[in-house]
């Protein structure tokens, strides 16, 4: 037994050849990429070469290629237009109906809605005209002082009778309208220069308010035509007291006064002309003392065109405060005080 063990086949050795052959194999690929990628290059550069020195113009081949290019394209697009086709008129069918049912129904509807809108308007357009009533004053300044030129050499007074024209036209049916002159002798001799009523009445489309405006402003045109800022003194507490009247039986009607003077009271009473400044407190209690307060309560007061012509600026700011200390003092409400002549909306 122990001789048979002694004769067995001793073991083969380990084949290593891929292992040992790996390295070079790697660097053998890498050889012939290499020469793989110098071969290609030499071959492209000897075919440039060659159609350089050829003489054939490349241009005509590369624009048949473009050509076959946009070719190809165009019926690809074809190819899915027709494909689509189906599916795309089946949905233009269904919009054109849906479409075609809306928009009977919308002819229907507009014309219900606007039979109903016009008989509203006709119902009730007298009476959105009419709506807003108010008892308006103008108080025009006519003294010497309002003769004063701007740089354009119109006279503050034009300035002033071209506002009151732009006023007029704006009055809204139903209002009560009365332009009174500032003189010398306001209380004493009032100057009325117009007094109107507008009809309640506007018209379905306000047709009669706008021809009854135009005659509104003709009339004080023609009225006015010869009046000139001629008078030596100036007396617009006078003028306020007469508006307080007015005001008085303004039953149902907005009280509305608009003031265009440069606001430099002159009389015996009060003079706020010819102080360099003006005290407000020191004229509000002489204008107590000798019972100029008139009772303006719930009167919306617009001054406009307070020019500062000869004047400081301290001056017009210290007599602006004494007319809106005044004007509280009357319980008016005193909603602009200004040298501009922008108007405001009369409508509320």
């Amino acid at each position: 037994t122990f001789a048979q063990d002694s004769t067995a086949t001793p073991p083969q050795p380990e084949n290593t050849f891929y292992d040992r052959t790996l390295v070079l194999l790697r660097l053998l690929m890498a050889l012939l990429a290499l020469a793989m990628e110098i071969g290609a290059g030499l071959a492209l550069y000897e075919a440039r070469r060659l159609g350089a020195i050829s003489g054939d113009d490349p241009g005509p081949i590369e624009q048949a290629a473009k050509e076959v290019q946009v070719k190809m394209v165009s019926k690809l697009e074809e190819w899915r237009r027709l494909d689509n086709q189906a599916a795309v008129f089946q949905n233009e069918f269904w919009r054109d109906f849906y479409r075609a049912l809306s928009d009977g129904l919308t002819r229907r509807s507009i014309v219900r809605v606007s039979a109903f809108v016009l008989c509203i308007a006709l119902f009730a357009a007298p009476h959105v005209f009419a709506a807003e009533r108010l008892n308006l004053v103008i108080a025009l300044d006519l003294s010497r002082s309002e003769a004063a030129k701007a740089l354009d050499q119109t006279q503050e007074f034009e300035k002033n009778m071209a506002a009151v024209t732009r006023l007029l036209v704006e009055v809204p049916a139903g209002s009560s309208i009365t332009v009174l002159g500032i003189t010398d002798r306001s209380f004493a001799q009032p100057d009325i220069l117009l007094s109107a009523e507008l009809s309640d009445d506007a018209g379905y489309f306000g047709e009669r308010l706008q021809a009854a405006r135009g005659r509104l402003a003709i009339t004080f045109r023609e009225r006015a035509k010869n009046l000139s800022p001629t008078s030596p003194k100036t007396d617009i507490l006078g003028a306020l007291l007469v508006a307080a009247d007015l005001f008085r039986p303004s039953s149902g009607r907005r009280d509305v006064l608009f003031i265009f003077s440069d606001m430099r009271q002159d009389t015996l009473t009060l003079d706020l002309e010819h102080p360099k400044v003006v005290s407000a407190s020191l004229a509000m209690g002489k204008a107590e003392r000798e019972r100029l307060l008139p009772d303006l309560h719930g009167v919306e007061v617009y001054v406009l065109g307070v020019d500062g012509a000869g004047k400081d600026i301290a001056y017009w700011q210290t007599l602006r405060d004494f007319w809106t200390a005044y004007f509280k003092k009357t319980g008016a409400d005193l909603k602009t005080y200004t040298v501009l002549r922008e108007l405001p909306s009369l409508s509320q």
